[in-house]
């Protein structure tokens, strides 16, 4: 499937003297599982925050299924299924796993009047989101885990119930900042096989800052490099592994 479902066009973000995130042009077709790699500095979580709309552009334009969204608040891009997980899980550690998942539902809303004559509509509403939460959480293998505090789990669980809570909100499109930071090994390559079921079984398209470069490229079907801001190559993994410039300012400084 070709189709792009985001577009980046000339970005470029300066926090005073310093071009963070400099002419950045770059699209991910819909159904892709694409990383993004390149050394400490290079501008990688500036570029996700744009894309989120944590941050605005200085210039350039991005397009989410076609519709201009680097004017949008963060709720607003959200909403319209671009959805981020963050590299320090952003739980709520003294409530349960289960309800740091029902909590991030998106609320259908409704006018107080009406809601009150409504009861039966909203007991389903409810009823089906728990239910929603949890083959979520066995899909992830932290089912029980459900009624445990957040706090008690384990670095990589944490990393897990973010992903969960990003599942959740019924995405589109999910950006992961380091996904797999600080799990060890076995798990790490298990979240990148979860992935591959979420790209292929739920249709979503996947866009990865990873440092382990070693298990990111044999999981997606492209990779983006940024240095000092700029992509500095793109492509299948092999190839952009094997490029020269990365070699010489990425793979070459580690």
């Amino acid at each position: 499937m070709d189709t792009p479902i985001l577009t980046a066009d000339s970005l470029v973000k300066k926090f005073g003297g310093l071009i963070a995130v400099n002419g950045v042009t770059l699209s991910i077709k819909k159904g892709d599982m694409v990383g993004l790699i390149g050394p400490n500095g290079s501008g990688k979580t500036t570029l996700f925050n744009i894309l989120t709309g944590v941050y605005k552009p200085d210039s350039g334009k991005v397009f989410f299924n076609r519709e201009r969204i680097d004017g949008l608040q963060p709720h607003q891009i959200y909403h319209k299924g671009l959805v981020r997980a963050f590299q320090m899980p952003r739980i709520l550690q003294r409530m349960t796993v289960l309800d740091n998942l029902l909590i991030s539902v998106k609320n259908p809303g409704d006018k107080f009047l009406p809601a009150l004559f409504k009861r039966k509509n909203w007991l389903k509403f409810e009823n089906d989101i728990r239910n929603k939460a949890l083959e979520i959480l066995e899909f992830l293998g932290l089912e029980k885990h459900c009624y445990v505090p957040a706090a008690e789990l384990s670095g990589g669980q944490m990393k897990l119930l973010e992903i969960a809570r990003a599942l959740i909100s019924e995405p589109s499109m999910i950006l992961l900042d380091e996904p797999t930071a600080g799990v060890n090994p076995v798990l790490a390559n298990d979240i990148y096989m979860k992935f591959r079921e979420i790209k292929k079984n739920m249709d979503i398209t996947l866009f990865i800052v990873e440092h382990r470069i070693e298990l990111l490229i044999g999981h997606v079907d492209k990779v983006h490099v940024m240095h000092q801001g700029k992509i500095i190559a793109e492509g299948k993994p092999d190839d952009v592994i094997n490029n020269e410039d990365v070699i010489k300012v990425y793979l070459g400084s580690v």
